[in-house]
C-alpha cells in the first residue's frame, strides 16, 4: 500500500515540481532565443530588443520559419548540381 504524505510534504513536492518546470522552461527560451540570434547572425546589441519582444509562442514560429529558410537554402547548396 503507498504512503500517504502530509500536506506539507506533498505541498513542497509540488513546489519543488513547480520550480524545476519553470527553471526548465526558462533555460529552453533562452537557448531558443540565443540559436535564433546565431541564426540570423544578429548584432549582440539588438538581441533584446529584437528577441525578447517575442512571447515563447511567437518566438518559436519565428525560429521555425528562419530555420526552415536557412536550413533549405544549406541543403540546397550542398546538393550536387545534376
Amino acid at each position: 500500500m503507498a504512503e500517504e504524505m502530509v500536506p506539507e510534504e506533498l505541498a513542497e513536492k509540488t513546489y519543488r515540481a513547480i520550480g524545476y518546470f519553470i527553471f526548465q522552461f526558462s533555460q529552453t527560451e533562452y537557448s531558443i532565443r540565443q540559436l535564433l540570434g546565431h541564426e540570423i547572425k544578429l548584432v549582440e546589441k539588438f538581441v533584446p530588443a529584437i528577441l525578447q519582444s517575442y512571447d515563447v509562442g511567437a518566438l518559436c514560429n519565428v525560429a521555425k520559419e528562419i530555420f526552415k529558410m536557412t536550413r533549405r537554402a544549406r541543403i540546397d547548396a550542398d546538393r550536387p548540381s545534376a
